[in-house]
């Protein structure tokens, strides 16, 4: 039977939360003349809070051994559910104080690797400038990951690229990020100008789930496909792409600034819609706290300005190529 819904019950309905704290000092310590001097509470005061605690209870608590005590079962029940109580208690206290001034605490941001690279000094830079007492970790991973990391209480606040199913995350849709077909300008021309036949020795560097997409489309091709090299390593990605040892199918955000400087060229594939929803993300279930829907708003607002600028978005002057010809 679980003993938790009976001790919070307790708990609220009389039994002070400064009880568990007493027992709690009693049971770390293994001795109530020790307790009594970390509680600073005269040792018989001390003996009838956990008295009083264990008459609310009906049951033993503390074993007294001499000058030690040693916990019954029922002690070591109690002890878990007082540290979570606590914890809890501490937690809230922490959350109402941040409401009063600057929103304070730990958030853990988690994004795929491409528009993590593109939003992560965004967002650290906006925190900073605001003067934030915000503390930004970050984890990289695919869509799959990041939500179990949601579920399992290791991030706070991810960008997924799809949109969310399961029922422990909730997520706010923004928009849809374009894939782009991507190289050097020259390779991208010879592409564009001569077809698919043209670029079958021109390598074709993808992640697994691109290698996947681009399986299904050049299925019913009868020419020659180039060769495709599958790296889960984006940023290795883009560097043999910049390096113009050849082209790349990957979210466009991840190259909007080499474009853009001319570094490399764009162009978009005509069979098939390359594109995915950003989401952001977050646990249905555990609390927000102030400092996770100041991140969350940071990014939406900063998505959103970066969106209306063309990050996400193929050039309008791309030229399209033609997989099957």
């Amino acid at each position: 039977m679980n003993n938790a819904p009976h001790v919070l019950f307790l708990c609220l309905s009389g039994m002070d939360l400064k009880k568990l704290q007493y027992f709690s000092a009693v049971a770390e310590c293994g001795s109530f003349t020790k307790a009594a001097l970390q509680l600073h509470i005269a040792q018989p005061a001390l003996s009838r809070q956990i008295a009083l605690l264990e008459e609310e209870f009906g049951v033993k608590l503390l074993l007294r051994m001499g000058r030690h005590v040693r916990l019954t079962d029922a002690g070591e029940v109690l002890l878990k559910y007082a540290h979570e109580i606590t914890n809890s208690f501490q937690r809230a206290r922490d959350e109402m104080q941040s409401r009063a001034s600057k929103p304070r605490g730990r958030v853990i941001f988690g994004a795929p690797p491409s528009v993590g690279s593109v939003m992560v000094p965004i967002l650290f830079e906006r925190l900073r400038s605001e003067g934030s007492e915000i503390t930004l970790q970050v984890r990289e991973g695919n869509t799959t990951f990041l939500e179990r990391s949601i579920v399992d209480a290791e991030i706070d606040i991810a960008l997924l690229g799809e949109e969310t199913t399961g029922q422990w995350i909730e997520g706010k849709p923004l928009f849809r990020e374009d894939f782009a077909l991507v190289g050097h300008q020259k390779l991208i021309d010879r592409i564009a100008s001569h077809g698919f036949e043209a670029w079958s020795d021109i390598p074709l560097f993808v992640t697994r789930q691109v290698s996947q997409l681009w399986g299904q489309i050049t299925r019913e091709s009868t020419g020659k496909v180039p060769e495709i090299l599958e790296f889960d390593a984006i940023h290795g990605i883009k560097k043999l792409t910049l390096d113009g040892k050849g082209v790349t199918i990957t979210p466009i955000c991840l190259f909007s600034s080499d474009i853009r400087a001319g570094k490399v060229g764009a162009a978009r594939v005509a069979e098939f819609d390359f594109s995915r929803p950003l989401v952001v993300a977050w646990s249905s279930v555990r609390p927000h706290p102030r400092a996770l829907e100041t991140v969350a708003t940071i990014l939406t607002e900063e998505l959103s300005a970066l969106a209306e600028d063309g990050i996400f978005s193929i050039p309008a002057a791309a030229p399209t190529v033609a997989v099957l010809g």
